[in-house]
């Protein structure tokens, strides 16, 4: 009987190149689980076999790095456009201050954070694991 070895979801091997902002695939039996392509296949491309903890370790930096932006100032209506053309997800109201993020995504768990604060209106790409609080403190440390 041929008996599977058994791995951990982190110790998984994905070929990944740095600088992208996805793995290029999973693999299992020094075969991509998809397309049946070796892993030399992948290496001669650039990617290279890393574990799923390693690669989404390098994978989150790339994202920060290349993705998640510190917040500008942006006009009544490019805010108001956004919170109107799809349903506002994390929508809160803390003392008069107004914060949403869009409901679709950039990647990842990376999407655009709004907040109205006295009267002026804010925008920037941030992970949905940043809260109100951290978004409000950027904005009063840059602008106010």
């Amino acid at each position: 009987m041929n008996k599977k070895k058994t791995i951990k979801l982190s110790e998984f091997p994905v070929m990944y190149k740095s600088g992208d902002l996805n793995f290029q695939t999973s693999i299992y039996d020094n075969k991509c689980v998809y397309s049946g392509k070796s892993v030399a296949y992948f290496e001669k491309l650039g990617y290279k076999l890393f574990t799923l903890e390693k690669a989404l370790e390098l994978l989150n930096k790339e994202l920060d790095s290349s993705c998640v932006k510190p917040f500008k100032e942006v006009s009544k209506d490019y805010y108001w456009e956004h919170y109107e053309c799809l349903p506002p997800e994390a929508w809160v109201n803390i003392n008069g201050i107004n914060f949403f993020r869009m409901s679709e995504y950039q990647t990842s768990n990376i999407t655009e954070h709004f907040i109205c604060y006295k009267n002026r209106y804010f925008s920037a790409l941030k992970r949905t694991t940043t809260t109100p609080k951290e978004n409000l403190d950027e904005i009063i440390e840059q602008y106010f």
